[in-house]
């Protein structure tokens, strides 16, 4: 029989997974989730009550939201399970939805690699101008495409 704490090791999968794959692949991002939205049993975790969920392909926030509904289960399961808390699933199923590799069935450790070098402040500074310098370029070929 499982307890209750087999289901809130549970959780640290199923939720994350349930939370932010709809169907087939990645397409919401929660929005409100806690652990007041999740019914635990013998048989794991059910999310209930999804309204503001948003489609994480078109939403600048989609990664915001996620990580802090993760974080939300995190803490709150943390109590009965304090290893949860060490944890970065939001990271890690941010880094595989963008690298196309989050499916259903994947399984998550809880366990993200920060990349800690500094940015290349000049290599982005370049390449914003080459962008203005490709977008001016266009302009001057729409107005001289006007003007004939």
């Amino acid at each position: 029989m499982n307890t209750f704490s087999d289901s809130v090791s549970r959780i640290k999968v199923s939720s994350t997974i349930a939370v932010t794959i709809e169907a087939d692949k990645i397409k919401q991002a929660g929005g409100d989730l806690s652990e007041f939205n999740v019914l635990l049993d013998s048989t794991g975790p059910v999310i209930i009550d999804l309204p503001q969920a948003v489609n994480a392909a078109s939403n600048n926030n989609a990664f915001a939201m996620l990580e802090r509904d993760v974080n939300n289960m995190r803490t709150a399961f943390g109590f009965a399970a304090p290893e949860l808390l060490e944890t970065e699933y939001a990271r890690e199923i941010w880094k595989a939805y963008e690298a196309g590799e989050l499916k259903p069935d994947s399984v998550l450790t809880g366990r993200f690699a920060r990349d800690l070098s500094a940015p290349d402040v000049d290599a982005v500074l370049n390449q914003i101008e080459d962008e203005r310098r490709e977008a001016e370029e266009r302009q001057r070929r729409r107005e001289a495409a006007d003007a004939a």
